[in-house]
């Protein structure tokens, strides 16, 4: 007895029954076989389509990702031309310096704007040589928290409040891009409250991922900003405006995201993590 497994014009193959004694199924057998062969068709075709709604987000990110390695390099290009352009005129300054101490001031200038260019150069050797070390693993949230230094020594004026339940999956990711994310957010929370602040960390299970929302009490950020915060060199206060651009480059690269989400008061992350238990496909594995 056989029984196609077949699902609008796709056909996925046959299911078959077989018995040692000539005429033994009867027409409900065959009804059973046709009713399963249904169901696994039913099954096999909504596994092609969850498989080919991956493959699209997949493609859309690794679009994403080169179009923001593109706008990166143009970031980049004008940074260092903000940052050198004044040399040359401190040069010439420093040529026709009519005394010592204006010489000393120029050369001073300059020295100092050539070490801002070098620091930024070197966290950029850095954090772009790590994109890709280690493998992903398995690790549950309290586990990369307790990892996470400034969490576990934060200022004292600033109030840590964790929300982790027991019934949170693991997660399967690189350790040390999960630990440098938290950190990235921690941090920037600090930054942005003056003194008697709040963090409050919420973690859930959320389908394929487990949602880690990183709430402060802070200013908040501007609705119109929420996207140009993740733009590689753009900042709102004196650092390399790199952080937040590397530390989705680095959830994505982990099959995860990082954004802002609206809240009541402050700013709230909401970082994405694949679970351990559900097979994800990394971006990373492809290349």
């Amino acid at each position: 007895m056989v029984a196609p497994v077949r699902f609008g014009e796709n056909f996925y193959g046959t299911v078959n029954m077989a018995h040692s004694q000539a005429a033994h199924f009867v027409e409900a057998d065959q009804k059973l076989i046709e009713g399963l062969a249904g169901l696994l068709a039913v099954t096999l075709h909504r596994m092609d389509t969850v498989a080919r709604q991956a493959a699209l987000i997949e493609e859309t990110r690794e679009a994403e990702d080169i179009k923001s390695m593109g706008d990166a390099a143009f970031q980049l290009t004008h940074r260092l031309a903000n940052d050198l352009g004044p040399i040359r005129s401190r040069v010439n300054t420093a040529l026709a310096a009519q005394s010592r101490a204006e010489l000393e001031e120029q050369l001073h200038l300059i020295s100092t704007d050539i070490a801002g260019v070098l620091k930024l150069s070197k966290s950029l050797k850095h954090d772009v040589s790590t994109f890709r070390i280690g493998k992903p693993e398995a690790a549950t949230i309290a586990e990369l928290l307790a990892d996470v230094e400034c969490l576990e020594k934060h200022p004292l004026d600033i109030e840590i409040i964790r929300n982790v339940p027991k019934d949170v999956m693991p997660v399967m990711t690189r350790r040390e891009h999960a630990i440098s994310i938290i950190r990235n957010i921690v941090i920037n929370a600090y930054e942005a409250m003056a003194q008697n602040g709040r963090v409050t960390l919420n973690a859930y299970n959320e389908s394929r991922h487990v949602r880690l929302e990183f709430e402060d009490t802070g200013p908040g950020i501007p609705q119109k900003d929420w996207e140009k915060i993740f733009v590689a060199f753009y900042s709102t206060k004196e650092s390399s405006g790199f952080g937040l651009w590397s530390a989705r480059r680095r959830a994505r690269l982990n099959g995860g995201d990082l954004f802002v989400a609206p809240s009541e008061s402050g700013a709230r992350f909401i970082y994405t993590i694949p679970r351990a238990d559900v097979e994800t496909q990394y971006a990373s594995d492809k290349n």
